[in-house]
């Protein structure tokens, strides 16, 4: 495997018997960003031998880019007097940690 999802673990691999219902909570910092992530169940019922099978898509989101300007101050003001330099230095990708293209903010 190669991508994001290479770099994952598995969330869950779960096995339960003799249960009426059952849910799984997985955290948010434990999904990967941008990617289409597949589940399924199989419930079955031994006693009559019956199985079924349900699966479900889920696509989680990618925060945008932080894009940030430096060289005004707050309100947008600068003097006519003195020279202007904006600059993105501070910008950043928020899954810079997943996607591996840019460096987080300093």
């Amino acid at each position: 495997l190669s991508g994001p999802c290479s770099r994952v673990p598995p969330l869950a691999s779960l096995s339960t018997r003799g249960v009426a219902s059952f849910g799984l909570d997985i955290p948010g910092d434990k999904l990967p960003p941008g990617v289409l992530l597949e589940f399924t169940i199989t419930a079955s019922q031994a006693s009559i031998e019956r199985t079924n099978t349900a699966t479900v898509q889920v696509r989680t989101q990618v925060r945008p880019l932080a894009a940030l300007i430096a060289g005004v101050s707050p309100r947008g003001l600068v003097s006519i007097t003195a020279d202007l330099v904006l600059h993105s230095s501070r910008s950043f990708d928020p899954e810079a940690d997943v996607t591996g293209l840019a460096p987080s903010p300093p």
